[in-house]
């Protein structure tokens, strides 16, 4: 299985910010616009510092979804992050696809979609 497995950079981007309600929904709001299609979100408190956050989210691809996690107060971390790619191939592969729109589907065994 070693050998099907495929890793590769990718680039996180991070927003540091008060720890509040409704933090998640104000910063995720102006990349759900752009029609960012988002694989990784991650939000957080600080150990030892509960005021303080902070958001991370993956893939920021595109002029409209960059200039919308800018606005937002996001940047690119310098945290190095790897993506292992054989999780999607096997997904694939036992007939779970992507719906395109952040839900997954399952394939049944008739090859019907099944949300």
């Amino acid at each position: 299985m070693a050998d099907d497995m495929t890793v590769k950079n990718v680039q996180l981007w991070s927003l540091h910010g008060a720890n509040r309600k409704g933090l998640l929904a104000d910063v995720l709001e102006p990349l759900a616009a752009a029609g960012a299609n988002l694989r990784v979100v991650m939000g957080y408190r600080h150990p030892g510092e509960h005021e303080r956050a902070t958001v991370e989210v993956f893939p920021v691809e595109g002029g409209a979804a960059e200039a919308a996690a800018r606005k937002a107060g996001f940047a690119p971390s310098e945290t190095a992050c790897l993506r292992e790619l054989l999780a999607d191939r096997l997904l694939h592969q036992h007939g779970v696809l992507d719906g395109g729109d952040g839900r997954q589907e399952v394939l049944g065994g008739d090859g019907v979609r099944e949300s």
